[in-house]
C-alpha cells in the first residue's frame, strides 16, 4: 500500500461528505487539528457472512499548514472488539517499519487506499453473530475513528432442522408471515449456543431474524418453534408475488407466495411509534385483559394519527381470530379538545377469559393495529393455563402400553389428536405408577 495516500482539496461546506455515520464516533486531536473519518456511504446496516467490510479512510486538517507522519504500508490500523469489549482482530501485521512525511494544507484532505475485513478473528475463524466495535486509528498520528456494525454468521444446524411458513392473509393490503423451526427427528436436538439465522427476502427487501430458537434451549422430537413473524404489505409485491425464506449458510431456499395481496394498491404505511400506541396485558380482580391505549402528547392531534383503523389478532397457529373495526375519534368525543394532551385513552379491550371462567388458548398472538396511514404490530403472549378440564378443547388421547421383556418392563405412551398440533404445557405430561406383586412359589424337592 506504499504511496496509497492521495491529496484532495475541499472546501469548508465540502467537508460535510466525510461526515460520521449515525453510530459512529470521531477522535479529533485538539493538538494538531486534525480530523480522522469514515465515509459512511460505503457501511452496510449489517453484514451476512461471506460479505467483507469495506473501509474508505480519510484525514482532514482542520487549522493552518502542518507536516504530519505517515506509514505508507498501512496508513492506518483497524481493531475489533466484540460486546465484552475483548480485541478479536487487529491489523498490525499489515504495517511494516517506515515512515513518509505528507504536508497538508488548510482545509485539505488526505484520503487513503481502501481496506477490507471479512469478518474474521486473528486466526482467520468468522467470528459469531452479534455487534461489534471497529476502532480505525492512524498509523503515528494520534487520532482515530470508532463505529458499530451488525454482523450474522450462518446457521450452525440448520442439516438437523426444518423451516416452515404459513403466511396468513388479513386483508387486500397485507397479511402475516409467521416462520416455525421444526424438528423432524426423534432425536432431541441442543440448541443452547448455536448459531441460526432466517432470511426473509425477494429483490425488493430483506428482513433478518437472529433470534430464531427464542429461548428454547432443547427442541424435542417433532417439536416446533415460533421463531419469528413478519407484517408483509402491499409494496413486497413489487419485485414479485412470491417471498424467499432460508437459513443463513443454507444452499436449500424455498418460498410462499403473496400473490393474493392486492397489486394496486401499494401501501408503505408509518410505524406507530410504542410511545404513542401502547399494547399490554391488564389485570383486575375478575378478568384477564389485553388493552389497546393511545397516548396523546402534547400537540399531537388525531388528524395526525387518524380516526379509521382496525385491530387483527393472529394466533401462533395461524387463525385470525379477531378483525374488527376501530373508531379513535368515536372513542374520545367525549373528551374536551384542551385535555387530549398526556392522556391514556383505551381504543379497544379483549377479555381472555369468558363467564365460565375459561381462558383463551395458551400461546402466543400477534396484533396489529392499523389507525390511517399508520401501524403497530406486536406480540403477546399468554401463558395462563386452564384449570379446568371442562375449558378444554382439544381431542387428546392418550395410549398406554405396558411389555415386560427379560425381567424389564418397558412403557410405551402414543399421543394422539384430530387437530395438527398438539400444544403440550408442562414437560412431565404422564405419570406412571408401578406396582409390583411379588409371590413366593416353593417348589418341592426330592430326597
Amino acid at each position: 500500500m506504499a504511496g496509497g495516500a492521495r491529496l484532495v482539496v475541499a472546501l469548508l461546506a465540502g467537508i460535510v461528505l466525510f461526515s460520521s455515520i449515525p453510530y459512529s464516533q470521531a477522535e479529533e486531536s485538539s493538538e494538531l487539528n486534525l480530523k480522522l473519518t469514515i465515509a459512511d456511504d460505503n457501511i452496510n446496516d449489517y453484514y451476512l457472512q461471506g460479505e467483507s467490510l469495506e473501509l474508505e479512510v480519510a484525514i482532514h486538517n482542520l487549522n493552518e499548514r502542518k507536516v504530519i507522519q505517515n506509514n505508507p504500508s498501512c496508513d492506518y490500523v483497524i481493531e475489533v472488539f466484540d460486546s465484552s469489549d475483548h480485541e478479536i482482530y487487529n491489523s498490525h501485521h499489515r504495517c511494516r517499519q517506515q515512515s513518509q512525511s505528507l504536508e497538508l494544507n488548510h482545509l485539505e484532505t488526505l484520503l487513503f487506499d481502501k481496506q477490507t475485513w471479512d469478518f474474521t478473528n486473528q486466526n482467520g475463524e468468522y467470528i459469531k453473530t452479534g455487534n461489534y466495535r471497529l476502532k480505525v486509528s492512524h498509523s503515528i498520528e494520534l487520532i482515530s475513528h470508532s463505529l458499530t456494525v451488525m454482523y450474522y454468521a450462518n446457521s450452525t444446524i440448520i442439516n438437523n432442522l426444518q423451516l416452515n411458513t404459513n403466511f396468513v392473509q388479513i386483508n387486500d393490503d397485507y397479511g402475516l408471515a409467521q416462520l416455525f423451526i421444526f424438528n423432524p427427528t426423534e432425536e432431541k436436538i441442543i440448541t443452547e449456543n448455536e448459531e441460526c439465522v432466517i432470511i426473509l427476502e425477494n429483490e425488493y427487501r430483506r428482513e433478518v431474524f437472529d433470534d430464531c430458537f427464542q429461548g428454547t434451549t432443547v427442541l424435542h422430537p417433532y417439536e416446533n418453534v415460533y421463531a419469528a413473524n413478519l407484517l408483509i404489505s402491499t409494496d413486497w409485491k413489487q419485485y414479485g408475488d412470491s417471498i424467499d425464506y432460508y437459513f443463513l449458510g443454507n444452499t436449500e431456499i424455498s418460498s410462499f407466495s403473496i400473490n393474493d395481496l392486492s397489486s394496486f394498491n401499494t401501501t408503505n404505511q408509518n410505524l406507530i411509534d410504542e410511545n404513542l400506541l401502547h399494547i399490554s396485558p391488564l389485570k383486575n380482580e375478575q378478568h384477564n385483559v389485553m388493552s389497546v391505549q393511545l397516548h396523546l402528547e402534547d400537540g399531537l392531534h388525531f388528524g395526525q394519527v387518524g380516526c379509521e383503523g382496525e385491530i387483527h389478532i393472529v394466533n401462533d397457529l395461524g387463525n385470525l381470530i379477531k378483525n374488527e373495526p376501530l373508531n379513535v375519534c368515536g372513542e374520545v368525543s367525549s373528551v374536551a379538545h384542551n385535555n387530549y394532551a398526556r392522556q391514556s385513552l383505551e381504543v379497544y379491550s379483549w377479555e381472555l377469559s369468558d363467564e365460565y371462567g375459561c381462558l383463551e388458548e395458551f400461546g402466543k398472538y400477534t396484533i396489529i393495529v392499523n389507525i390511517g396511514e399508520n401501524y403497530r404490530i406486536t406480540d403477546f403472549s399468554n401463558f395462563n393455563k386452564n384449570k379446568y378440564i371442562s375449558c378444554s378443547n382439544n381431542d387428546v388421547n392418550v395410549k398406554i402400553e405396558n411389555y415386560l421383556l427379560e425381567n424389564s418392563v418397558y412403557s410405551k405412551i402414543t399421543i394422539s389428536s384430530i387437530e395438527t398440533y398438539i400444544r403440550l404445557y408442562d414437560d412431565c405430561i404422564v405419570n406412571i405408577e408401578l406396582e409390583i406383586e411379588v409371590k413366593t412359589v416353593i417348589t418341592p424337592t426330592r430326597d
